[in-house]
């Protein structure tokens, strides 16, 4: 690549990434589409439900959570507080978080049981893969279980942690004055 066609990618880096969110929304489009047509049964695993609102276009599902999914998701949860508990260091551990708050954010609608989720998750492992989600999934659950005090708690410390360029710095800012 020549310097020209870097300095031009450098200056339009938004551009980019707009096109890259843009072909990976229509990428999954067409494979719901697809997945549509053939449904294809599968078991619960944590990174199954470490996909996040923003990333699936999704809503709050836990109004379509009755009966025996209930019970589902409550065996899930269970099963993963089990192995969180049972190795809360392991390498599996942020990811046992994680999908444990997202699945009492989206499917219980439980969003103080996720806030206590990603709260262990940014405390106990800062550097884990996937804590910028975290905290965002946070503010989030604060934000919907009317906790304004903690939200801004939560927005102040990304403030805190993220450098004064960054998009997530940015993001909490902005968030702060609203």
């Amino acid at each position: 690549m020549n310097e020209t066609t870097k300095k031009v990618l450098r200056d339009n880096w938004y551009l980019v990434a707009i096109f890259c969110v843009v072909l990976v929304a229509a990428g999954l489009g067409y494979v719901r589409s697809v997945g549509a047509s053939a449904p294809v049964e599968t078991t619960p695993d944590v990174e199954s439900h470490l996909i996040s609102t923003q990333e699936t276009g999704a809503t709050s599902n836990a109004e379509d959570v009755t009966g025996s999914k209930r019970d589902d998701v409550a065996a899930v949860l269970e099963d993963y507080r089990a192995k969180y508990e049972a190795d809360p260091k392991g390498k599996d551990a942020p990811a046992l978080l994680a999908a444990m708050g997202n699945l009492y954010r989206q499917k219980q609608g439980n969003y103080m049981e996720a806030a206590q989720c990603f709260e262990r998750l940014i405390s106990e492992h800062p550097d884990a893969p996937g804590i910028r989600d975290a905290y965002l999934q946070l503010v989030t659950c604060y934000e919907r279980a009317g906790d304004r005090e903690n939200r801004q708690r939560v927005l102040r410390r990304i403030v805190e942690v993220y450098p004064a360029d960054s998009q997530e710095h940015a993001y909490a800012s902005t968030q702060l004055y609203q």
